[in-house]
């Protein structure tokens, strides 16, 4: 199933800043965008989980490492992400102009969505609609586990996406080249592979909550340690470095994700839970680029006070990941969870 999660791309929101110039059509664009990409990512992925009876996090690792490879992440052309993606779009557009580009990417993902749609099969049986379901339950938030658990999603979520958006444009006030502003991204999300994949490995020795919880606080302490000083001192190897670690936690943090959503309640809520949870980090994802947008607008001191913000709230988000943590299995640090 990993193979067919593969297949599942996103559609790319690097060419959103150019290709339309009307705010309505922009704004249009955009909920359909984002429409459609909830209902690829949610499906493509409960049917990755659905089909893995063992190691889940790893089989969700797998699945999620996707349109990494392909696609992208970012808003902006000159930050298009994914691996290979940006090398694939800043080469034809230079060759062929960006009208035929947008033609071949238009092709590209609908020839890859195309086959998802014939490779992607679910293993339980369709069920009805449930009359009793609800799209977003509140009354889950009951449960101090699953509470402290989407809480601290949140934080992160809010300062998770600053990197992804805001390096490469460091990197252009800093005097590096639009080559390398450009491969950031990828640098980024060629780190987030092994990241989606190794901490799966470790979440099924040490425990799911353990493991979110080591990593949020790392992947807030590295925009401090690592990133924060290239304000001051910039370098090739500095930035690289940061992106590539950077990148391996972030895709630790999305691969672990879901997995610690399904442990922080019973079985029978396990589909409100979801819908709930992606709720509540859909609103972090909403306001988190805005808020650190304002931030850079408004400081004095440059990307310092968006560096500071992001690692503050991941590394809060870490801590009541922690407390959900504690809340299912107790203070003993020993113990599995």
């Amino acid at each position: 199933m990993s193979l067919n999660r593969l297949f599942v791309a996103e559609y790319d929101r690097s060419l959103d800043n150019v290709r339309c110039r009307e705010p309505h059509a922009k704004e249009g664009d955009s909920i359909g965008d984002l429409v459609a990409m909830s209902e690829l990512e949610s499906d493509a992925l409960r049917v990755a989980i659905e089909n893995s009876r063992s190691s889940r996090p790893i089989m969700q690792g797998l699945a999620l490492i996707k349109a990494n490879i392909v696609f992208c992440l970012s808003r902006r052309l000159h930050l298009a992400c994914g691996v290979i993606f940006p090398f694939f779009v800043h080469k034809l557009i230079e060759k062929v102009g960006f009208r035929v580009t947008v033609r071949y990417v238009a092709l590209l993902i609908g020839t890859l969505l195309s086959c998802a749609c014939f490779l992607v099969k679910p293993r339980m049986p369709r069920k009805g609609w449930s009359k009793d379901s609800k799209w977003v339950d509140f009354t889950l938030f009951k449960d101090p586990t699953f509470a402290l658990y989407t809480s601290g999603a949140f934080f992160v979520i809010l300062g998770l996406w600053a990197p992804f958006d805001y390096l490469p444009s460091m990197a252009l006030s800093h005097g590096f080249s639009d080559s390398l502003s450009i491969y950031l991204i990828s640098i980024i999300n060629a780190g987030s592979i092994p990241g989606r994949i190794l901490p799966g490995h470790l979440a099924d020795t040490i425990g799911y909550f353990n493991t979110m919880t080591t990593v949020c606080i790392l992947a807030g302490l590295s925009i401090i340690m690592l990133w924060t000083p290239f304000t001051y001192h910039p370098s090739h190897v500095g930035i690289i470095f940061f992106a590539f670690i950077y990148g391996f936690l972030s895709g630790a943090f999305i691969s672990l994700m879901m997995p610690c959503c399904a442990k922080s309640g019973t079985i029978e809520t396990l589909g409100q839970r979801f819908g709930t949870f992606q709720f509540a980090v859909g609103i972090g994802c909403l306001v988190g680029l805005p808020i650190g947008g304002a931030i850079l607008n408004t400081g004095s001191e440059g990307y310092l006070g968006l560096q500071v913000f992001s690692a503050v709230v991941m590394v809060g988000g870490g801590l009541v990941i922690g407390g959900a943590r504690v809340s299912k299995a107790g203070w003993g640090l020993r113990k599995r969870a």
